[in-house]
């Protein structure tokens, strides 16, 4: 109670951060706890700022945006924001500091950041955007987005680390990836992966909600490819190393390869279709059940056999 008292006296005084909240021209209310909540949004954008002025004890109810300044660090940022949160366009290594609780979107886009440590560890209820970084690693990402999560333009190598669930689409186009392996087991709309180094989709989501691009890599498979929900979706493959279309979704509105477009599983020539592996394999499985068929016999019936000793009757 003294603490609060104490807080309470010194805004009456004069509170350094109420008198920086009336120069931005910001309504707010002081809580019981002390802290101050700003129902509506604060813009600090284009300020040539190098560190934030101390708004730690600050909720911002609205949006907090920070973008186009010279930043390296979120000391001194609000202590939840209720809209987005935008720091973008700055300067930054780290999220440490930053908001513990972001009710929107998280977009930190255009920085210098190396991981995603200090990023809030909830839900996030719009998009997560960290395009345009330096990101070696997606350790720290939130555990669920629950709309589009974008990590392009970076130098991951994996997606290990990143968010368990995404509900929108997931972007991790113009990487490093030479593995899928952290990718959420299913995506809630487009899964883009092309312009990176893969070889196969070992650790890629078992299906996603919309268009497949995996253009652009280093692909000599389509086994394991997410499978898209149906016509209404696109499916790229164009710039690999394919031999065969096997594994590819049968059901799309197109098909772009280098073996040509289709718009049907139907138009695919049958050459494409699958392998010669899985063409010999597919052949050695009819002979077998041909074989087994042709040497079939009829399942005996268990014998019954009747014993002549005459066991002695028990006295």
């Amino acid at each position: 109670m003294k603490d609060i008292f104490n807080k309470i006296v010194a805004a009456v005084k004069g509170d350094p951060t109420e008198k920086l909240l009336r120069s931005y021209g910001c309504a707010f209310e002081r809580r019981a706890d002390g802290t101050l909540f700003v129902p509506g949004s604060l813009d600090l954008s284009h300020g040539r700022m190098t560190q934030l002025p101390d708004l730690s004890s600050v909720h911002i109810g609205g949006n907090f945006t920070c973008q186009y300044n010279e930043l390296t660090s979120l000391a001194g940022a609000p202590a939840s924001v209720g809209g987005n949160f935008v720091c973008s366009d700055n300067q930054l290594t780290t999220l440490e500091g930053g908001p513990a609780h972001v009710g929107g979107s998280y977009i930190c886009s255009d920085n210098q950041l190396t991981t995603l440590q200090g990023a809030p560890n909830h839900p996030i209820n719009g998009k997560f955007i960290c395009t345009d970084n330096q990101l070696i690693s997606l350790a720290g990402a939130p555990p669920v987005i629950l709309s589009n999560f974008e990590c392009h333009h970076n130098a991951l190598t994996s997606l290990v680390g990143g968010p368990a669930r995404v509900d929108g689409n997931y972007n991790c186009t113009y990487n490093k990836l030479t593995t899928l392996e952290g990718a959420p087991p299913t995506v809630g709309g487009g899964f883009y992966c092309s312009h990176n180094q893969l070889t196969s989709f070992a650790g890629a989501p078992a299906t996603c909600g919309g268009s497949l691009y995996c253009h652009d890599n280093q692909l000599t498979t389509l086994i394991g490819v997410p499978q898209i929900p149906g016509s209404d979706y696109a499916f790229y493959c164009t710039k690999n190393k394919l031999k065969t279309l096997e594994g590819a979704p049968k059901k799309f509105m197109t098909l772009d390869s280098d073996f040509g477009t289709f718009y049907s599983w139907d138009k695919v020539p049958d050459n494409i279709k699958i392998c010669e592996e899985s063409k010999a394999r597919q052949k050695l499985q009819k002979v077998f059940e041909a074989t087994v068929l042709q040497n079939d016999t009829p399942v005996l019936q268990p014998v019954r056999i009747k014993s002549r000793v005459k066991l002695p009757r028990a006295a």
